[in-house]
């Protein structure tokens, strides 16, 4: 019979190494689309999101919405990235605007 010690610190390294792994190997692994930095404002009436496109052009930008999503593609040779957003409160699709200005898409979606 193998009789086994468990050093409690050596498992907490361990772990520590494991979760630092996934982390930072995870991040690079994601998906292009992802990592794009997207930041979304919400005021009694509208919807305001912002989303960096750093190094693409304004016709490699699709934007599509539903009432209650938002889906910006990013079409490149070779691939290209999705990112959707859901809203909590139908936003009116009529009114949707969007522009970009130095690499940042900004969307207003008015709610309904």
């Amino acid at each position: 019979m193998a009789h086994f010690v468990v050093n409690p610190l050596e498992e907490f390294e361990r772990a520590l190494e494991q979760a630092f792994d996934e982390l930072l190997i995870g991040r690079w692994q994601a998906p292009l689309g992802q990592r794009q930095p997207m930041l979304v404002a919400e005021s009694p009436t509208a919807y305001e999101i912002r989303l960096a496109g750093a190094g693409l052009r304004p016709e490699q930008i699709e934007v599509e919405t539903t009432r209650l999503t938002l889906t910006v593609r990013a079409n490149l040779r070779g691939g290209g990235w999705t990112r959707q957003l859901n809203f909590s409160h139908p936003i009116d699709i009529k009114q949707v605007s969007a522009r970009w200005d130095a690499g940042v898409l900004t969307v207003v979606a008015p709610k309904l």
